[in-house]
């Protein structure tokens, strides 16, 4: 087979031992040499890996996507998440300690999400949204961006971000994190110098509180985070 498939050989094809090394796919399978493929990859023509095996005519392999500053990341089709690039503070989420020089060239799986809807990735942190309105961060935790009540450096697996529920949008900026609730309120955590100008009352804090309530900041429907500075929409 050509050297194009998710397993190194062709569309249409999965790895098999030596000395044929390309065999047609077996759709229930989805592994290679051995390794299992993580969820959404393509397993070969329009199946894909779900729950460990090819499911033909399945959603495509990414339905969302955010980068960092040295880190992709994107949603799985079956809502899982996968990482690649720079893992120097845990950016790839992928479990267990990093070394400054510690990168991936190819998608590995962020351990431990499930039913992700959203993704918002900035700098050296990522925050996943999942389908009950829960939050997950991970990556560098210096100021507190990652919501887990501590400051350590690196935070290497997508960690519940404290006291949360009934989110609905996410962003993250330089070293900080936000998100709107179901009821519109705007919740932040992290460095709050980036996003002050909301309320001036606020300090830095390490898991999320909530935002500008006394200053009139609600009903908002959208976020973005940028490097220093965060923007909403109003309705």
């Amino acid at each position: 087979g050509t050297d194009t498939g998710p397993c190194g050989c062709g569309a249409d094809q999965d790895c098999g031992p030596s000395p044929n090394p390309c065999a047609t796919l077996t759709c229930g399978s989805c592994t290679c040499t051995s390794k299992a493929l993580p969820d959404g990859v393509g397993c070969g023509g329009a199946d894909t890996c779900l729950a460990g095996k090819c499911a033909s005519g399945a959603a495509p392999w990414a339905v969302g996507i955010a980068a960092g500053s040295a880190h992709t990341c994107v949603i799985h089709a079956s809502g899982g998440v996968s990482c690649w690039g720079r893992n120097s503070q845990g950016q790839l989420g992928k479990g267990g300690p990093s070394s400054p020089e510690d990168y991936e060239t190819k998608p590995v799986v962020a351990v431990g999400l499930q039913s992700v809807t959203a993704l918002a990735s900035r700098n050296n942190h990522s925050c996943a949204l999942a389908k009950d309105g829960q939050v997950r961060c991970w990556g560098d935790n210096f100021r507190g961006e990652i919501g887990n009540g501590s400051n350590t450096d690196d935070v290497f697996a997508p960690t519940l971000a404290l006291g949360l529920s009934g989110v609905k949008v996410i962003a993250t900026g330089s070293e900080f994190s936000l998100a709107i609730r179901d009821d519109k309120s705007l919740w932040g955590w992290g460095h709050a110098g980036y996003y002050k100008l909301l309320d001036p009352t606020l300090s830095s804090a390490n898991k999320p509180k909530q935002i500008g309530k006394s200053y009139g900041v609600s009903g908002l429907t959208g976020l973005c985070g940028g490097n220093t500075f965060a923007c909403g929409i109003w309705p």
